[in-house]
């Protein structure tokens, strides 16, 4: 009987959790979650604790916010991504750790 109310009271926050986020689109839901996940993240990379490397898949995920952020003019997003390349751009607007010819096909 335990067993029975437990799986039954999981199912049931489940579902109110996927009713309270199913007013969002799933893509704001999914730029929130990248948001919340990384926060530390973002610290840590501006404050040179790891080693910082571009990667595809970075691009991708910011590709994605950057169209949230234009369908919903929420300032949150902006600020994300440029906190992130701000690691990336000097403020002379140089490429860190970029050479030409190592990328160049």
């Amino acid at each position: 009987m335990k067993k029975y109310f437990l799986n039954y009271f999981i199912v049931l926050c489940l579902g109110l959790s996927i009713k309270a986020n199913a007013q969002k689109p799933l893509s704001r839901q999914m730029a929130d979650q990248v948001l919340a996940l990384t926060k530390d993240t973002l610290n840590k990379t501006a404050n040179n604790l790891r080693p910082v490397k571009w990667s595809y898949d970075q691009g991708v995920i910011l590709e994605g916010i950057e169209a949230v952020w234009k369908d919903t003019g929420n300032g949150d997003y902006f600020k994300y991504m440029q906190n992130c390349m701000d690691v990336f751009v000097t403020k002379e607007g140089a490429i860190n750790a970029y050479k030409q010819s190592d990328f160049n096909i």
